[in-house]
């Protein structure tokens, strides 16, 4: 990821492990990285304002998805 740039990562599944613990895991291995909230209109109308989201089968018929936004610090 470049500096100043965003990686959105999207995985259809209900697990933890292939999910929040990848983005958690990103994370660390750069520091220089952040979670930053999504600014489309859907995902805060139907999340509010967050870096990350889980969508379920009860949440418009959506099938499992997990979706998370990081940003790169631009001074690195």
């Amino acid at each position: 990821m470049k500096p100043g740039g965003s990686l959105v990562y999207v995985v259809c599944t209900v697990l933890r492990e292939e999910a929040e613990d990848v983005v958690e895991a990103l994370r660390a291995e750069r520091p220089e990285s952040t979670a930053a909230p999504f600014d489309a209109r859907e995902v805060i109308a139907a999340f509010g304002e967050v870096a990350r989201f889980r969508a379920t089968p009860h949440i418009r018929g959506a099938r499992g998805t997990f979706v998370a936004r990081v940003v790169r610090a631009s001074g690195r």
